[in-house]
């Protein structure tokens, strides 16, 4: 075999050679602004070195998949088209820092069942390798602190994310179709039967859970809010923790918290409570507004007025600060059984920490009686990230220019790739551009999943617009 090149109107040989016959994971990048290039190879930075500094890439280009073109889309020759298989690609238009890499490297050799040779930051592949995510730090200048996992649950806000520290977690790709009572703490508690695994290297201190319900089912009748259970074995009916979550406008929220490594977490769902639905939440100052839920335990007939104040907090009240409040008394109307208190953050461009809002409920209407939970702490986020619902967790369709996995093809082993679907939500997708030259499909080929097969015999490739 030969190295590996990367070719910015000269080539620079890598020395880093992968025809082995074993999969590999490969990241390449090039910066405009400083040449600075690198390769790294299953987890680790194998190469790296400056080069056509401040030189670009050609506008309105052809992205090559399989084949090697000396002119936009054309020039392809045999001797210089490659013949193996891909899995996934993924492209980002920028330079993911350090830590970033690791993190997807993480993702990818958990969902293939490879190994990286350093940087392997993920312990449970072997039971939870589907859709890995997560956070680390390498230094001060590779950084990456919030990551979504499968679309449903994000962490963010590490209290104390240090050099060297990550917490990458995956699922084990149960059911999130049935809420169920199966092994759960307490009977007046369901759950979804899928739960995820926290790897943690270090302490990353506190952090905010976060859950995006849009994949999940309705709740099931007499239910409201969720819960996150979190348990130290994997067996939710003893030793389990249940935290209930704050709905934030968009999302719903836990306090910051502290997971341990190893800990398991599922999403349930518990009967409504007389009080603050919970004891705290929070909320990017992107959101513009959050709502702050008040519950009662059961319908009354006749409206419910709830005093509240603001007792305490870091965050500034009034227009042109950080938060301006709805007025107390809330009103809880008649036949409902909730009601909330409006936050309006103001989305201002200064660079801040957390800052917070704390409430207490003083009083309700003769009709009712304060429950335990009147006290409420309301977090405002800072909202500079780089997107995390891309590969494990990092970047958002804005970076994520390309990801083409053949988990999204459907078929039988042999059949033609016309067109490979974009992930990314960029409507990149790969399409055929010579008939008759398309790669094939192919089931099973890596820990499960199907592969793209590229024929250099046949000079096979799929191409795109994407420059």
């Amino acid at each position: 075999g030969t190295n590996i090149g990367i070719y910015r109107g000269i080539n620079v040989n890598t020395g880093i050679n992968i025809s082995d016959d074993q999969w590999h994971i490969t990241d390449v990048s090039w910066n405009s602004s400083d040449g600075a290039t690198a390769l790294w190879l299953d987890g680790n930075e194998s190469f790296s070195t400056t080069f056509q500094t401040g030189t670009f890439i050609t506008p309105n280009g052809s992205l090559a998949i399989g084949g090697e073109q000396d002119a936009i889309d054309g020039g392809y020759a045999q001797n210089q088209a490659h013949s193996g298989d891909f899995a996934e690609i993924i492209v980002y238009n920028l330079s993911l820092n350090k830590a970033q890499r690791i993190i997807v490297s993480n993702y990818l050799a958990a969902k293939y069942n490879l190994t990286l040779s350093s940087n392997d930051y993920y312990a449970y592949e072997t039971t939870h390798s589907h859709q890995v995510a997560g956070i680390g730090r390498v230094d001060y200048a590779n950084i990456h602190s919030v990551a979504q996992s499968g679309g449903i649950l994000k962490i963010s806000n590490p209290s104390d994310l240090n050099d060297g520290e990550f917490l990458l977690f995956g699922h084990d790709n149960a059911s999130i179709g049935t809420w169920s009572t199966t092994e759960t703490p307490a009977d007046s508690v369901k759950r979804l039967s899928r739960e995820w695994r926290f790897s943690e290297t270090g302490d990353v201190g506190n952090l905010i859970l976060s859950l995006d319900t849009t994949l999940l089912p309705a709740l099931p009748d007499g239910h409201k809010g969720y819960d996150l259970m979190i348990d130290a074995d994997g067996d939710f009916t003893t030793g389990t923790v249940v935290i209930p979550l704050t709905y934030n406008g968009s999302e719903y929220n836990t306090s910051a918290i502290n997971i341990n490594n190893g800990d398991y977490v599922c999403i349930g769902t518990n009967s409504p409570k007389v009080q603050f639905n919970l004891i705290s939440s929070s909320a990017s100052e992107s959101a513009g507004t959050a709502s702050i839920e008040v519950t009662l335990s059961s319908l009354l007939t006749t409206d419910v007025d709830v005093t509240f104040s603001i007792t305490g907090g870091t965050a500034t009240e009034g227009a042109g600060n950080d938060f301006t409040i709805s007025a107390s008394p809330l009103t809880i109307p008649a036949g409902s059984l909730s009601g909330n208190i409006t936050v309006n953050i103001n989305d201002d461009a200064l660079i801040e920490t957390e800052e917070t809002v704390i409430l207490d409920l003083t009083l309700v209407s003769a009709n009712a009686a304060l429950g335990s939970g009147t006290t409420h702490t309301f977090t405002i986020s800072d909202n500079d990230n780089n997107g995390f619902t891309g590969p494990g967790g990092v970047g958002d369709k804005n970076i994520n220019s390309l990801w083409l996995r053949a988990n999204d093809l459907t078929g039988v082993d042999g059949n033609p790739v016309v067109t490979w679907p974009d992930t990314s939500q960029n409507q990149n997708d790969a399409v055929n551009l010579s008939v008759g030259r398309e790669p094939h499909f192919y089931t099973s080929q890596i820990n499960g999943h199907p592969v793209v097969r590229f024929d250099n015999t046949n000079s096979e490739y799929l191409g795109n617009n994407l420059s």
